[in-house]
């Protein structure tokens, strides 16, 4: 899992290196063709990174099957990390009082019974630890949410921007890009996308059950980024 979670973090690290190196240089062709892209990579990444902290099973199980010697990359892994099963899951999953069986429990990031055993627990405990002068912008619009709403809040949050990101990679439009990824909706996106991943890290790492990051201050970092990637 080391090796796994190494790798993920030098990918995502040299996604926000380019990011924030494509909004200074400003070219306004660069920004529509390569800024949805590093969007999304950088949902999927970090998404992804989450998802070993609570479910380790989970992704040893796609680093297994990508590691078979007969692996296919022109074919589908059908363990391949998926935005609808692995992040959204059902809307609507069955109650606990249905006496739901294992085969109905959800475990996808933003879903309900995810939801219900992680992230409220772990978010109450951001509200109640954090400070207020702590965490800037981010963590005083992160604090405006209830912890009962805060799996729905980001769900719809991240489907919005995995469509909007998605628009911009498949090259759908045949008219010039910029036309609908201009400067000021790409530096959007990511800054969104950054707040995004953010929130889900930073409550990640209040969960008693996530796999600690020993030795790191969650919120330092949270700050930290906070600062070099809106600046």
């Amino acid at each position: 899992m080391g090796q796994v979670l190494s790798h993920l973090s030098d990918s995502l690290d040299r996604l926000l290196v380019k990011a924030s190196a494509l909004k200074k240089e400003g070219d306004a062709t660069d920004n529509a063709l390569y800024g949805p892209y590093l969007g999304r990579a950088t949902l999927e990444v970090s998404l992804l990174a989450i998802t070993a902290r609570f479910d380790p099973f989970r992704v040893l199980a796609i680093r297994k099957s990508q590691a078979l010697p007969e692996l296919d990359v022109g074919s589908r892994n059908p363990l391949a990390f998926s935005w609808s099963t692995d992040v959204q899951g059902e809307e609507k999953p069955k109650d606990w009082e249905n006496k739901p069986t294992l085969r109905d429990l959800q475990r996808a990031l933003m879903c309900k019974h995810f939801h219900d055993l992680f992230w409220e627990e772990a978010f109450t405990l951001v509200l109640d630890s954090v400070p207020m002068h702590k965490g800037g912008d981010w963590m005083t619009r992160l604090k405006k949410i209830s912890p009962e709403g805060f799996t729905t809040a980001w769900r719809k949050e991240g489907d919005r921007l995995f469509s909007e990101l998605s628009k911009g990679i498949h090259h759908e439009f045949v008219i010039p890009l910029v036309n609908q990824y201009d400067a000021v909706t790409v530096e959007d996106l990511l800054s969104r996308c950054w707040e995004f991943v953010a929130a889900l890290g930073i409550t990640s790492c209040y969960s008693p059950i996530a796999h600690p990051l020993m030795g790191v201050d969650a919120v330092a970092c949270y700050e930290q980024a906070q600062l070099e990637l809106i600046s």
